[in-house]
């Protein structure tokens, strides 16, 4: 019997833009606007321009691959490593089904294009496929040691997939590339991740790796083809997942593609919703921040435990980075300048506020919601078929990984005997819903049923990470705001729109206001970023 590796690879030998839907296709457009505004984003910021300097460095013999916010061209293992982390640089990269996967496949996809001299539709096929892979690689392994941009197999696999795609390799060397890339995974530390800069290029060298594991099966190296199923492989390794499921099941049936997410602000996924729930309750009237007494946000388990993830590092302030992590400091930053994007990073503008974000977040106080929780769940089981049973996002194995992050972090876990109360209040059906799937998630983890959760419809998942805001002013006044699905968010019915406007804002402080209309023009007709107009710009560091 052929491992799941070996299947999968045959698919990918097989796969071609013409198996994607036309709508697919045009989404996958939008997140190729998506990466340059992160790109053009995370450049101007202070810690992108540090990785600019070191790998300008590096390059200083040049290359042959253009790096999108200058037009310099670079080797190829440098533009990738650029690209990758620059998109990682603010929180405000995209992702969709299950993971932060433009961060690996949009850079290696656009290089290799570029290198080969293909056209769009291969440069298309390649970014696709290579995310429908890791996508579901990362939908079973949610609940792993690795969290959310950490997940390093993630880039490792989807770097591999977007080369050997585009260089058209039979499906052996496919399954090398894929085996190779899975065979040692960068365990990215929780210290690293959250606060410091290591957290903009934890994504870069699995993702150069990624690419390399490519080269290498292309030349014949070989790698164990079961380090899926192998009982010491990847899956005793990088989840806690009692069995194997079968990752790649659905494929070519729903598209990963289809459940993206855009964040519109400079801030973590699960910092969107009390973001846009307090710039909905400023909308009302003018806010002085002399005026606020207190900040109270009622939000999902993951804002609430996300939290303290953000604790600056040793001997460390502010920076973009905690300031990205933290609900606290978002919310604060997002009022002081009304939003939260890349010009309030660019040039170390954000330093000036510093002080400010300090003292307001001391009065930003957050809550959890079971409300917001299970509207949550709700959301992510819109597109899961089986929902709450083993597999997918299943309430059991979220539960270990919760008790796993208190251990260090001495924060919460999913249930608290203080808020039983809170369930009498819920709105009518949510606690038979939520009581009914932990129970599916009892009766699969003891084995009274073979049922699995997979994914069925992703064009139906709702990112309804939301959160309801209440702004107290010392005067009495409560101004509250409420958001259910954050901007730009998979179940936003203006998600388009909005990382139209993202593009927009992002791109033209870089390019220009001509520039930045024929690049789009150029990527909604073709899907591929055609810079090579550009002249290089002055270097912004310090």
């Amino acid at each position: 019997m052929k491992t799941q590796i070996e299947q999968l690879s045959e698919w990918i030998e097989k796969f071609t833009i013409k198996d994607v839907p036309v709508t697919t296709q045009e989404q996958a457009k939008l997140q190729v606007l998506d990466c340059v505004a992160s790109i053009a984003a995370g450049f101007r910021s202070h810690a992108g321009q540090k990785i600019y300097a070191a790998l300008n460095e590096l390059s200083c013999n040049g290359g042959k691959h253009y790096i999108l916010p200058t037009g310099e061209y670079w080797s190829l293992e440098n533009a990738v490593y650029l690209h990758s982390s620059l998109i990682n640089a603010l929180e405000l990269d995209n992702f969709c089904y299950m993971g932060h996967l433009s961060e690996s496949a949009f850079p290696v996809a656009l290089s290799v294009a570029e290198k080969l001299k293909t056209g769009e539709d291969a440069f298309l096929a390649a970014l696709i496929c290579a995310q429908e892979v890791s996508g579901r690689l990362g939908a079973y392994l949610a609940s792993g040691p690795l969290q959310g941009h950490m997940r390093s197999f993630i880039h490792r696999i989807g770097a591999a997939v977007a080369t050997v795609k585009l260089y058209q390799s039979p499906a052996h060397v496919i399954a090398n590339a894929i085996a190779i890339a899975l065979s040692s995974p960068e365990l990215p530390m929780f210290p690293a991740s959250f606060s410091p800069d290591t957290k903009i290029n934890c994504v870069s060298s699995a993702t150069v790796e990624g690419l390399r594991s490519a080269f290498l099966a292309m030349k014949s190296f070989e790698a164990s083809l079961d380090i899926i199923e192998h009982p010491a492989g990847f899956v005793k390794n990088f989840s806690r997942l009692k069995y194997i499921p079968g990752f790649w099941q659905s494929l070519g049936k729903t598209w990963s593609i289809d459940s993206l997410s855009f964040k519109y602000y400079s801030s973590c996924a699960y910092s969107q919703g009390p973001v846009n729930a307090v710039l909905n309750a400023a909308e009302t009237r003018k806010i002085y921040v002399n005026e606020i007494k207190a900040i109270h946000l009622h939000s999902p388990i993951l804002t609430v435990v996300m939290e303290e993830f953000s604790v600056p590092h040793y001997k460390a302030g502010l920076t973009q980075v905690n300031i990205n992590f933290s609900t606290k400091r978002s919310v604060s930053a997002a009022l002081l300048y009304n939003g939260l994007d890349g010009n309030f990073f660019a040039d170390r503008n954000d330093e000036q506020y510093h002080e400010q974000i300090n003292q307001l977040s001391e009065r930003v106080f957050i809550h959890h919601s079971w409300k917001h929780t299970i509207e949550m769940i709700m959301g992510m089981d819109a597109c899961l078929e089986n929902a709450g049973y083993p597999g997918v996002f299943d309430t059991g194995t979220s539960d270990k990984t919760m008790k796993y992050l208190k251990k260090v972090y001495k924060n919460r876990t999913l249930f608290q005997s203080s808020e039983w109360k809170e369930f009498l209040k819920l709105p009518k059906g949510y606690l038979a819903y939520f009581l009914k799937r932990i129970l599916k998630s009892y009766a699969g983890h003891k084995g009274w049923t073979r049922l699995k959760s997979f994914e069925n419809d992703l064009s139906k998942l709702q990112f309804r990470v939301g959160s309801t805001a209440h702004i107290h002013l010392h005067s009495g006044e409560v101004l509250t705001g409420e958001c259910t699905v954050p901007k730009g968010f998979a179940g936003d019915p203006e998600k388009n729109i909005r990382v139209i406007e993202k593009f927009r804002r992002e791109c033209i402080p870089l390019y220009g206001m001509d520039k930045t209309n024929r690049l789009f023009n150029y990527i909604m007709t073709t899907g591929f970023p055609k810079v090579t107009e550009q002249k290089p710009v002055n270097d912004i560091s310090d």
